[in-house]
């Protein structure tokens, strides 16, 4: 696989490519969208351990992957005051990263 890499460096210019505007993408959402965004990604967290329980064949797994869901939810339920909160830190963060673009390229170094 890595001798593709040598023979074809542009796999790997495109791959880079292709996180940074994902990861460009991904601050904008968080800018502007912190807070559906938080509770999008606690939603679709809770429907993938739903879809994984109901594909499971035995017995055993359905019932770990529903009791999964179920502590999930009453999870976020009793922490939902702490997870908007950690929403308005990351829109905050990324108002910092803007302020003051040299941080991003610090972590970027």
């Amino acid at each position: 696989m890595l001798d593709a890499f040598l023979e074809a460096p542009e796999i790997i210019i495109g791959l880079l490519s292709i996180t940074l505007v994902c990861a460009i993408i991904w601050v904008l959402l968080i800018r502007f969208f912190s807070k559906p965004v938080v509770i999008v990604t606690k939603v679709v967290k809770v429907a993938i351990l739903t879809a994984m329980g109901v594909q499971q064949e035995f017995t055993r797994g359905v019932i770990l992957f529903i009791g999964g869901v179920v502590g999930v939810v009453a999870y976020d339920y009793w922490a939902r005051k702490q997870i908007l909160f950690a929403a308005d830190m990351m829109k905050y963060s990324t108002i910092a990263i803007k302020a003051n673009p040299s941080i991003l390229m610090g972590s970027l170094c």
